[in-house]
């Protein structure tokens, strides 16, 4: 009886947690949608959405990976 209520409570914190990280990705993904058209949206929507490497969004926009972090902490710190 321990033993499967051990296994319960942990199957409860990982769907607790799955849920929780689910509304992050959510949230992630309304804010790059309200971003304006442009470059930033872009490399946030490679980045983050589609789980590019920074140096593959790099490569694929023309700017070196230094920039495009640069333009997600830009982006991040401005909202």
């Amino acid at each position: 009886p321990r033993a499967a209520t051990a296994i319960k409570d942990k199957i409860r914190e990982k769907k607790a947690r799955r849920k929780k990280i689910q509304g992050e990705i959510w949230q992630v993904e309304k804010f790059i949608k309200g971003l304006p058209e442009g470059i930033e949206r872009q490399i946030l929507e490679m980045v983050y959405l589609e789980e590019m490497s920074q140096r593959d969004a790099a490569e694929l926009t023309g700017y070196t990976q230094s920039m495009v972090s640069k333009i997600i902490k830009g982006v991040v710190k401005d909202s």
